[in-house]
């Protein structure tokens, strides 16, 4: 009885061994699947921060164009502007050259 008792401890001992190796074996890889997560999750932190600094820039750069379009709105107007008076100067030009050339004709 006495070694029957100790061949059931020793195999419950052995037993027990085998699932705490079993379950030393899955925490390592547990904690293997953890880090790597954890470096994940890391790296998506740091995509935020880069997608966020993007968003920022392209606020920016938005705010520039519009800026930019607007000063291009005010240049197309004075250069309309500056063909009107150039078209009104050239019209004055010709008129007074028909005067002198009129004036001409008639001192001759």
């Amino acid at each position: 009885l006495l070694e029957d008792d100790m061949k059931m401890r020793d195999l419950n001992a052995l037993h027990l061994r085998e699932s705490n190796d079993k379950l030393k074996k899955e925490a390592a890889s547990l904690k293997k699947d953890i880090t790597k997560w954890r470096a994940k999750a890391d790296e998506l932190e740091d995509a935020q921060v880069q997608a966020k600094n993007l968003e920022d820039t392209l606020e920016e750069k938005c705010e520039e164009n519009k800026s930019l379009h607007e000063r291009v709105r005010e240049l197309e107007a004075d250069l309309e502007k500056r063909r009107c008076e150039s078209w009104r100067s050239n019209a004055r030009i010709d008129t007074l050259q028909d005067k002198a050339h009129e004036g001409l004709i008639k001192i001759n």
